[in-house]
């Protein structure tokens, strides 16, 4: 157990994970130079990432997955490897999907048997926003927020030792391919698989996502270390995942939120 002996100008949050501490926030106990910069800043998160980036060398690949912010996958400390586009309707959702004969006849065998969605996404470009739309098709909450908290809630306590393997892939302009993760989430949901099944998978999924993007760095010397930061990795289930299949990664030592 832990006792607060002293009061703080923000408290001082950590989870336990196997034999590791995780910092999820709190700053009192970095550099205090580092402290009044970061809270200086306008963008306090994007502050806390160029900290995080000034203590570890070229190579460092930063894995910052936020639950509030755009989601980052840094290499040389300025180049973001991801571009992740989500769409703010399902409109638009659905007419990415039927681009291709393939896809067009999955949403028309879908949509015999499950209610098609009819709403607008408040989201942000993020891996959290994208388990929002995945819970939202799963139909696991009322609105994106609602749905993906309760999708992480599931694969955060699931047994299982492996889920469905769900789609994570770039398009051909490098971008990330949302549709293609949705589709797969739909076949599964289609083929009768249950929705714990499905939402586990989505998180284990997208860790073997974040390895292989790694692994293709490694390849070609670029990178030799993995620093897991951003407050989507509050979430045993991804942390876990992350951490078993990227070599050489680590949780970095600055908070995983501000």
């Amino acid at each position: 157990s832990v006792k607060k002996i002293e009061e703080y100008q923000k408290d001082f949050y950590i989870s336990a994970l196997d034999e590791q501490v995780v910092v999820l926030e709190g700053f009192e106990f970095i550099n205090a130079k580092a402290r009044e910069l970061i809270f200086s800043k306008k963008d306090k998160n994007m502050a806390r990432i160029s900290y995080l980036v000034s203590r570890y060398k070229e190579k460092a690949f930063i894995l910052e997955l936020s639950k509030d912010d755009e989601d980052i996958l840094l290499i040389n400390k300025e180049l973001n490897l991801l571009k992740l586009c989500l769409p703010k309707h399902s409109k638009e959702l659905y007419e990415e999907i039927k681009k291709d004969e393939i896809g067009a006849r999955l949403l028309e065998n879908f949509s015999k048997e499950f209610p098609l969605l009819d709403e607008n996404f408040e989201l942000q470009n993020n891996f959290y926003s994208l388990f929002g739309l995945i819970g939202r098709v799963l139909n696991l909450g009322k609105n994106l927020q609602e749905s993906a908290s309760e999708l992480l809630k599931i694969a955060d306590e699931s047994k299982m030792p492996r889920g469905v393997k769900i789609d994570y892939r770039l398009k051909e302009d490098k971008s990330f391919d949302y549709t293609r993760t949705l589709r797969s989430a739909m076949s599964f949901m289609l083929a009768g698989v249950d929705s714990a099944n499905i939402a586990y998978g989505a998180v284990e999924s997208l860790a073997y996502f974040l390895r292989d993007t790694y692994d293709e760095l490694r390849e070609k010397k670029q990178s030799d270390l993995a620093l897991i930061s951003g407050s989507l990795f509050e979430h045993k289930s991804l942390l876990k995942n992350t951490l078993k299949h990227l070599k050489n990664c680590q949780l970095s030592d600055v908070p995983l939120r501000v």
